[in-house]
């Protein structure tokens, strides 16, 4: 229960720093619904114009004689990554890029993006991770029909990946304070006028992938990771390796719409992680929403749509003027005793207060 509540009431920095690579995307003007609309006013014409709207009917990209789509790069720092019209084919991501040399996008190296999803052991370089073929290459438009041929399937929507191995999911507090966290914090960077209470233009993720875990191995110790997942975005469907084999099997060539790419080893590469040995703090340097408190501090609101899910799942308003009216009563089991990963005494004190 303790990771619920710091997933209700986690702190929110106002560091704020410039980005390596930031470049914009015509997604970022059009793709937008609110969050808590599950999608239900998305229109893919605002995306690829090749494809109406999204049904049973009409869920393909073709482009027969016309330029396959290419990938735009929205936003990007080590291991936290988000590309808009990004392919998949036999389990390999693949960035298609303009012919025309002038006209592509700056991308950074393929191993600050993703790793080779192998099962990292404890003590093991990084740089025994490194990406090959296998799981991301780069090619031009031209090569791209070569490969894939006149269509590909959509997955329309926002996908948040997750290529970490299992490793990340023995234990919730990887899942929820580093895995979970970072991609919402790195997703929220597109909105940087998040409210307090929640209102922003994002859509809701609408599935969650982790292409290198298996479905019987994302369950953590405690089970903490489905409760605080299934809490936090009740709208996000979750494919594991599995799936991503089963897809893969089909040899047939799919277009993500937005996928918001984590990878750990590419994040540790980052000068940045040795001194706070924290993922998270990479993704920290994108943008975020940050308004001025009444004590004058600076505050993010990049969390709260997420911390207000959380708090209706608990049967709470979203009113704060209700909630300050109707206290809750709250139970806080302390693990002060464990010797790991706990509070600071002077929090653990002033949280029993």
């Amino acid at each position: 229960m303790v990771t619920i509540f710091y997933l209700v009431f986690a702190a929110q920095s106002g560091y704020d720093s410039s980005l390596r690579i930031t470049l914009s995307s015509p997604l970022l003007q059009t793709k937008y619904t609110a969050f808590d609309s599950n999608d239900r006013h998305f229109q893919s014409h605002d995306v690829l114009p090749n494809d109406a709207r999204v049904n049973i009917e009409n869920s393909r990209v073709v482009w027969n004689a016309d330029s396959v789509p290419t990938t735009g790069l929205v936003q990007h720092q080590p291991g936290w990554t988000i590309l808009d019209n990004i392919y998949a084919l036999n389990g390999t991501f693949y960035i298609v890029q303009s012919d025309d040399a002038t006209n592509r996008t700056e991308l950074p190296e393929r191993y600050l993006m993703i790793s080779d999803g192998s099962p990292r052991l404890d003590y093991q370089p990084d740089a025994d991770r490194a990406p090959t073929d296998v799981n991301m290459q780069i090619i031009t438009a031209t090569e791209a029909k070569r490969i894939f041929g006149k269509f590909a399937n959509r997955m329309a929507g926002t996908s948040f990946v997750c290529y970490d191995d299992v490793k990340y999911f023995s234990h919730y507090y990887h899942f929820a304070a580093e895995v979970l966290l970072g991609l919402w914090r790195t997703y929220s960077s597109l909105d940087t006028h998040i409210t307090a209470a929640g209102h922003t233009s994002l859509s809701s993720p609408r599935r969650f992938i982790t292409p290198n875990i298996l479905t019987s191995d994302w369950r953590d110790y405690a089970k903490m990771n489905q409760y605080v997942f299934h809490s936090a975005f009740p709208a996000t469907g979750l494919e594991f390796k599995d799936d991503w084999t089963d897809r893969a099997e089909m040899f047939k060539p799919f277009i993500f719409d937005r996928i918001v790419l984590q990878d750990s080893t590419a994040s540790r590469r980052d000068p940045l992680f040795l001194p706070v040995e924290k993922i998270t703090a990479i993704a920290d340097r994108l943008p975020k929403s940050v308004v001025k408190g009444p004590d004058g501090k600076l505050r993010g609101n990049w969390w709260a749509p997420v911390r207000w899910n959380v708090v209706t799942f608990s049967g709470l308003t979203r009113d704060p003027e209700l909630i300050l009216q109707n206290k809750p009563v709250i139970t806080y089991v302390s693990r002060q005793s464990w010797g790991r990963r706990m509070l600071k005494a002077q929090d653990h004190e002033t949280l029993v207060k």
